[in-house]
């Protein structure tokens, strides 16, 4: 996996952290965006963020990036600062993209 971290320690950048299969950038402002792509067999399950939220995780949002069966039912949701969860009901591949601060 190929990482790529910038950071800058001026008042007008943000910082962020980009590999293959997740990111974040954090602007000045204290807005977060994390994104990332999740492989699983099916069922119930949380994943970490990249870095934890500090004041709160506000919105998470996916699709399946494999393209699943047409009937495939999946969901996925904010757990809390550090978490998402991820179900559904068959094997899939998950992009997902979170905005907080």
């Amino acid at each position: 996996m190929q990482t790529i971290i910038t950071s800058s320690q001026s008042s007008n950048q943000g910082d962020s952290v980009f590999s293959d299969t997740e990111g974040y950038y954090r602007f000045p402002n204290g807005l977060i965006i994390q994104w990332g792509t999740v492989k699983y067999r099916g069922g119930y399950d949380q994943h970490s963020y990249p870095i934890p939220f500090p004041h709160k995780a506000v919105s998470i949002t996916g699709a399946l990036s494999n393209g699943g069966s047409r009937g495939a039912n999946w969901s996925v949701g904010l757990v809390n600062n550090e978490k998402y969860y991820v179900f559904t009901d068959e094997s899939n591949q998950l992009s997902w993209i979170a905005i907080g601060y």
